[in-house]
């Protein structure tokens, strides 16, 4: 009885290691009803979530201010600096709101009813070099290309007074026509909902299994108490036990 009872105890029970598709056939109930219900849960997610479309183009800007000519061979290195940091400024300015009024009267001549705090919310930009990258982000494909497509405009015929101290043109090398649509973020929540419901289940399988202190088949007893099991008693079957 000693020797049964050390067997059977939570502790030495909880102490073992379980062999692991014995516990993936005993507990796959845990195993599957967690995933599944963790796929149903993004899958209703991405369907509800709306998806947001960005519209991306580019411009170059130039430095138009003379430059004299430099006896060293350098005749356009300050004109490329000036250029770069007017690119700098122009992005800040692309995020402003008087660029967005100027946007949004643009749109309304093209029979497009947007606001400029709609346009602003819509707009960013980023610089490298002497390149402007506009982005504009709706909910919408057509209207997010329409709003990058005017931004340019925008930007081309603004670009040479937006900052008289240093004369600059703008020229569009990327005009937008499509729009991606952005549901990376999506799709990176619902593989992480389904990955942590993996593994939550297998925590779940594996602790339930350690503080389970029955013996379910013959590896179960030959384990707890080192001896070889010689024979098995089957379980009668709900047709023997009619049967007889």
């Amino acid at each position: 009885m000693e020797t049964q009872s050390s067997v059977l105890s939570p502790q030495s029970s909880a102490m073992r290691l379980p062999r692991f598709w014995a516990v993936i056939r005993r507990r796959w109930p845990i195993l599957v009803l967690l995933p599944l219900i963790a796929l149903g849960l993004a899958a209703a997610n991405y369907l509800r979530v709306t998806k947001t479309y960005t519209a991306t183009g580019e411009a170059t800007i130039t430095s138009t201010a003379p430059e004299a000519t430099n006896p060293q061979g350098f005749d356009n290195y300050y004109r490329t600096l000036t250029s770069e940091a007017a690119s700098d400024d122009l992005t800040r300015v692309v995020l402003g709101s008087q660029f967005a009024g100027d946007v949004a009267k643009r749109l309304q001549a093209k029979g497009q009813n947007d606001s400029a705090k709609m346009v602003q919310r819509a707009l960013s930009s980023t610089r490298v070099h002497r390149v402007i990258t506009i982005n504009a982000a709706t909910n919408d494909e057509k209207h997010s290309v329409i709003i990058a497509q005017t931004a340019l405009e925008e930007l081309v015929a603004s670009a040479p007074s937006s900052l008289p101290n240093r004369p600059v043109e703008a020229s569009i090398v990327d005009f937008p026509t499509t729009a991606r649509a952005s549901s990376l973020k999506t799709g990176v929540l619902a593989a992480g909902m389904v990955l942590a419901a993996v593994i939550a289940a297998a925590v779940i399988a594996l602790l339930v299994d350690l503080f389970d202190t029955r013996l379910h088949d013959r590896q179960d007893v030959e384990d707890q108490l080192g001896q070889t099991v010689v024979g098995v008693i089957p379980r009668r079957g709900a047709r023997a036990e009619r049967a007889a």
